[in-house]
């Protein structure tokens, strides 16, 4: 199930994601200059289905990926041809804020921190104990 995401939404998403990349320290940039960002609307049904987190019926949840090699294993497979990548997705992101901006502003970073953590090798256990799960 999804809906479709107003341009208004999608240009507040939009411009608090830029505001949070303006505050970034230099180091998170540096971060991000190691492996593409890509926001889309909404996690396609194939992806939510390859990493088992359909639900047939309900709303996405899944907020954010990092796939690919994280950056310890891309030092052992630089000749494969993958290339990581970090997607964030904004329904399930504008869903959980419920019109806040403060809390979309949030949940935003919080997304973002976690995945660039997923691409530097931090498990889920080491996420969430540095409050980013």
């Amino acid at each position: 199930m999804t809906d479709s995401i107003s341009q208004k939404d999608r240009e507040l998403f939009d411009s608090v994601l830029e505001e949070i990349l303006d505050e970034f320290p230099d180091e998170y940039l540096r971060m991000l200059d190691e492996v593409p960002l890509m926001v889309d609307d909404e996690p396609s049904v194939e992806l939510q289905k390859e990493i088992g987190a359909y639900l047939e019926g309900e709303h996405a949840d899944l907020m954010g990926l990092h796939s690919g090699p994280s950056l310890l294993d891309s030092k052992q497979l630089q000749d494969s041809g993958t290339t990581p990548l970090i997607q964030i997705f904004r329904g399930p992101i504008l869903r959980e804020a419920a019109g806040n901006r403060k809390k979309l502003k949030r949940e935003i970073k919080i997304t973002l921190i976690h995945e660039l953590g997923h691409h530097f090798d931090f498990s889920e256990e080491e996420l969430e104990d540095r409050g980013y799960g």
